[in-house]
């Protein structure tokens, strides 16, 4: 609970001794409400998770999962930042970015209440949703 990119990082040798075949990260918004002013730090964290996972395992297929919106309204400008920043670094970097942020926002750019328990954590049918958007990739 409550994990952020740091978090990861110094676990992230737990992942890579297994060398997955398929490795799918959804990571942010933890590091969003602990300190909403460093989306570039954030950025940065999940390229050197990328980064040392494809040094690590390199024949590891990383999928990078945009952060889901929320109904804070102060983070939905960095959210949007952050998967923007995401999705054009996939271009450059060894990592499949997919875009779930999309599926989970209202028109306001808040999470559809539909899909969450708590403006943040995905319901059953969030996680339905999610899952067909897995499976149609795996």
């Amino acid at each position: 609970a409550g994990d952020t990119t740091e978090g990861i990082l110094v676990r992230l040798n737990e992942i890579t001794y297994y060398k997955p075949e398929k490795l799918f990260l959804l990571i942010g918004i933890n590091d969003l409400f602990h300190n909403p002013d460093v989306v570039d730090k954030i950025h940065g964290n999940i390229l050197k998770i990328v980064a040392e996972i494809n040094t690590k395992s390199p024949n590891t297929q990383i999928f990078v999962q945009s952060v889901l919106p929320t109904t804070t309204d102060s983070l939905i400008p960095k959210i949007k930042n952050l998967n923007a920043e995401l999705e054009n670094s996939s271009f450059e970097k060894p990592y499949r970015f997919i875009n779930l942020h999309q599926r989970f926002k209202r028109l306001d750019g808040k999470m559809n209440m539909d899909f969450s328990t708590d403006g943040v954590h995905l319901n059953e049918k969030g996680y339905q949703i999610w899952s067909e958007i897995i499976k149609n990739i795996l």
